[in-house]
């Protein structure tokens, strides 16, 4: 299944794009490495499904995890 939304992703977006990833990327950590594998300068503004978001209790340091995963910009309130 995530072989295929990458692909369905990388078909869409170019390597050059910028998406604005507006929320809930996912529930698990284990996906989060997945956006290293999609194209485009990706910006996640977190929902709170996101490690990210700032109702959890770690998320300044959750933060980090998404820019090791390739995003390059997690936009905090």
């Amino acid at each position: 299944m995530n072989a295929d939304l990458v692909k369905r992703w990388n078909e869409v977006v170019g390597k050059d794009d910028q998406v604005f990833y507006v929320g809930d990327f996912s529930l698990s950590k284990k996906a989060i490495p997945i956006a290293k594998e999609l194209n485009g300068r990706k910006v996640l503004i977190p929902g709170n499904h996101d490690s990210c978001f700032p109702i959890h209790r770690k998320f300044e340091k959750e933060k980090q995890r998404y820019y090791d995963a390739g995003w390059a910009e997690v936009l905090l309130r």
